[in-house]
């Protein structure tokens, strides 16, 4: 049966403590004819005491000077140095003849052997066991130095168990998530400075023609200077909120958050229509009415299609353009926004909530920067809650923003009727 790793390291150290200190003090001794005049018990206290003494001077020494205590070899060199010391005062020649040993001191040393050859087992046996627990350890020490020179890529080989194995794979899971953030800013930074390109030099054109313009013309280079200033404004505000929701390490906040007031008060500004129950969540109101918003206008920009066939019920004056329901079950809270654009195609559906990705025909679409919908699923997951987008039944696309539920607050309704609000 295989001796636990743990068990194998406090035997080793018992052997370290014991054994090589004893040995060694013991061969010092009779080397130097201490404790010859006493009982063999007493001159085993002696020795073994002495020996300690030594060993912790020499250790103390070896420690101050700087170098670290290398596996056993300390110990090894006291326990060799031991038995060759015990060896020499055997057969010394100018040692006074001793006196016969007596029985007892004779069990004394059969005891002492037997001791010695049991220490020797255990290390032997110990010995393969520990090694392979410093081989693990210098081997986590060897990734996290890589990882801390720039090797974002470095991982450790996790093997077992025990402690150590639940180190190495604490330390992949924190390399994973620190690259996984670092690769994201580099990528977010990499394609705002693309995104900075257009209007900047957008603007710098206008800038260049108002002053030479006929008075007619100036009116419109300042609008187009508003509108790209605005254009850069809102770029750089949702580069900010993307960097600072992937950075953030502490939990959102987690107040009671009425979705259906926060959805009527934001589809009061792009003409859409809300239904549904007044379930409460959990979370950061600031942070939900901007993943709303960023749904609604999406929607507003993208979801109405311009050659719709006049036939369609779509078409419909009285039908709104946008649609915002809100249900809830035990589970969860469903925000549902629905528009009657082109759709999305199916393999596109998971793209669309990447940094930056737009739809092909939509790069130049004014307004937008292409972090909207990204930043939605980067707030529903700090929610701990998901955003998903799927076809509209007659044409168009649905984006589902689903949250954790609530329990109800004591002394109030667990929903209100059904209750459009238009916007």
């Amino acid at each position: 049966m295989a001796v636990p790793e743990g068990l194998s390291s406090l035997l080793w150290v018992a052997l370290c403590a014991v054994l090589a200190p004893g040995v060694f003090g013991l061969g010092l001794c009779s080397a130097l004819g201490l404790g010859t005049q006493h009982g063999w018990r007493t001159s085993l206290a002696y020795a073994y005491l002495f020996g300690q003494f030594v060993f912790a001077g020499v250790t103390a020494l070896w420690l101050w000077s700087g170098k670290p205590v290398a596996g056993p070899w300390l110990p090894a060199i006291a326990l060799v140095t031991g038995i060759a010391l015990l060896f020499w005062a055997r057969h010394r020649t100018d040692a006074p003849p001793r006196p016969a040993r007596g029985p007892a001191e004779l069990a004394g040393v059969a005891l002492l052997a037997l001791l010695a050859l049991l220490f020797a087992a255990v290390a032997a046996g110990a010995w393969p066991v520990v090694r392979q627990l410093t081989r693990r350890l210098e081997a986590l020490k060897r990734g996290v130095e890589a990882f801390g020179g720039g090797a974002l890529h470095e991982r450790v080989a996790i093997e077992g168990r025990d402690e150590v194995a639940a180190l190495a794979g604490s330390f992949n899971r924190a390399a994973e998530r620190i690259e996984a953030l670092l690769r994201s800013h580099q990528s977010l930074l990499a394609n705002a400075s693309h995104e900075l390109r257009s209007p900047l030099a957008r603007l710098k054109m206008a800038l260049a023609m108002i002053d030479e313009a006929p008075p007619a013309r100036r009116d419109a280079l300042r609008a187009e200077v508003d509108a790209n200033i605005a254009e850069l404004d809102a770029l750089v505000e949702e580069v900010l909120l993307a960097s600072r929701l992937d950075a953030a390490a502490d939990a959102v906040a987690r107040d009671p958050v009425d979705l259906l007031a926060l959805a009527a008060e934001e589809a009061a500004r792009t003409g859409a229509e809300v239904a549904g129950s007044a379930p409460l969540v959990a979370g950061d109101e600031r942070l939900l009415r901007r993943a709303l918003r960023n749904l609604l206008e999406n929607a507003r920009r993208y979801g109405v299609a311009s050659d719709a066939p006049a036939t369609s019920v779509d078409a419909d004056a009285a039908t709104p353009a946008v649609e915002v329901t809100v249900e809830a079950d035990a589970a969860e809270v469903r925000v549902r926004v629905c528009d009657r654009g082109p759709g999305v195609p199916e393999a596109l559906r998971e793209r669309i909530f990447e940094p930056f990705f737009r739809l092909p025909g939509h790069a130049e679409r004014e307004g937008g920067v292409g972090l909207g919908l990204s930043l939605v699923r980067q707030i529903a997951e700090r929610h701990g809650g998901r955003v998903s987008c799927s076809a509209r039944p007659g044409g168009g696309s649905c984006f589902t923003l689903a949250l954790p539920a609530t329990p109800p607050a004591p002394g109030r309704a667990g929903g209100a009727a059904p209750s459009p609000a238009a916007g």
